[in-house]
């Protein structure tokens, strides 16, 4: 007989923390002289407007949990 026991679940700092700086790298701490390409400054405007975008929801949504 063998038992199948499930993958142990993520830590949350742990599942917070790859994004966060992800986010970072990409929007906060780029360095302004690199040469992009088209592609490339599209990606970035996105990046910054979906990063705070994300932030707000991500403030909304604590603030959601602390109230309860």
């Amino acid at each position: 007989m063998t038992i199948h026991q499930a993958d142990p679940i993520t830590p949350r700092p742990d599942r917070v923390e790859k994004p966060t700086e992800v986010t970072l790298n990409a929007v906060i701490f780029r360095n302004p002289d690199a040469d992009l390409t088209t592609a490339g400054r599209y990606l970035n405007i996105a990046a910054r407007i979906l990063g705070a975008i994300l932030l707000g929801l991500t403030i909304l949504a604590i603030r959601n949990q602390v109230k309860r």
